[in-house]
């Protein structure tokens, strides 16, 4: 089965821009905005016009346009590579079909092998996270008669549900809809089981 590119079939612009500024850059260019793509990936606060400036010029005179595309581009090729799971190997394979120099994608696959625990762990712990399920208790009644009808025999769930930020809620659920939420739970749940043995989903870091 053919493996999917990391970068996938379609590039972002910006992604696409950087790329082609990397396969006419020298590597004196490149060096200097890897260090502030390095540095961006670890502490996670954006680069100073000033930083940018600085790489220009110890580039030798890179426009300034090209530097801050050639940052962004890379900065998106490693945060894409970072949430794909890609190996290191398949991170140097892939961009070499964008024909970017050897030393290139040497340069930029010791960034991403340097950095991408750090931007993995970021973004777990900036994620948005909402309540999780804790606990859930629920039991039969039977509704023996209404105001409307003198004997209703109906049966009903009683369902009490817990959250991790501690808030309970209790509800009602009738009995065939209960019914058809066990048959929504378990297809999905088999869904999932299917899924888990695609081989494509099966991505093992090798690096």
């Amino acid at each position: 089965m053919e493996r999917m590119p990391f970068l996938g079939f379609t590039l972002a612009p910006e992604v696409k821009r950087g790329l082609l500024i990397l396969t006419r850059c020298e590597t004196r260019q490149l060096r200097p905005v890897l260090e502030l793509v390095a540095a961006t990936l670890h502490t996670g606060a954006p680069p100073r016009p000033e930083q940018m400036a600085g790489a220009a010029e110890r580039g030798g005179g890179m426009p300034l346009a090209e530097v801050e595309a050639l940052f962004t581009g890379a900065m998106g090729v490693v945060r894409t590579a970072v949430f794909a799971k890609t190996s290191v190997e398949h991170f140097k394979l892939d961009l070499a079909e964008y024909k970017i120099p050897n030393q290139h994608i040497a340069d930029l696959a010791a960034v991403y092998n340097k950095s991408r625990a750090v931007v993995h762990e970021g973004a777990i712990a900036n994620r948005v996270r909402y309540p999780a399920l804790v606990d859930l208790k629920w039991r039969v009644d039977v509704t023996i008669s209404t105001s409307s009808m003198s004997r209703s025999l109906a049966p009903y769930v009683l369902m009490e549900m817990t959250t991790s930020d501690g808030r309970i809620k209790t509800f009602e659920v009738p009995h065939d809809k209960f019914h058809e939420l066990r048959y929504n739970v378990a297809r999905v749940l088999k869904e999932m089981q299917d899924l888990e043995q695609l081989q494509i989903l099966k991505i093992s870091d090798k690096s």
